[in-house]
């Protein structure tokens, strides 16, 4: 578990599910879950390799959810993603710039060793 305070750059404008999206699932609340990605119309998730609370900034900004304490969790803390779908990221490396976390250095997509079994997560701000 690692933890920072986000501050992003930019705000999302609300739309429609696209390539690149992004949902958090398995939470108890809306703002923390299993990081999944839109790619090429099916959701996958994120290998924690690497996942860095910088990783996890981006995706809270993407999401909407700024100015808030980011932690990120490589614990499989809100279980794995279901056996039909595709670890889709892998050895993410934002620097907590980028707008999206497509835009972050990484694997190619759909390019990595990980199972569901190494799923990234991580907690925007919940109270």
């Amino acid at each position: 578990m690692y933890e920072l305070v986000s501050i992003c750059f930019a705000v999302p404008s609300a739309t429609s599910p696209g390539e690149g999206s992004l949902r958090l699932v398995g939470g108890s609340h809306r703002r923390e879950g299993r990081v999944e990605v839109l790619f090429n119309g099916h959701w996958g998730t994120v290998c924690s390799n690497g996942w860095t609370p910088e990783d996890a900034a981006v995706v809270c900004c993407q999401l909407g959810f700024v100015g808030t304490t980011i932690t990120a969790y490589t614990d499989l803390r809100y279980g794995p993603g279901s056996f039909s779908s595709r670890v889709w990221l892998s050895n993410v490396s934002c620097d907590g710039s980028e707008f999206r976390l497509m835009d972050c250095p990484a694997n190619p997509i759909g390019s990595n060793s990980c199972g569901h079994g190494q799923d990234a997560g991580l907690s925007c701000g919940v109270f």
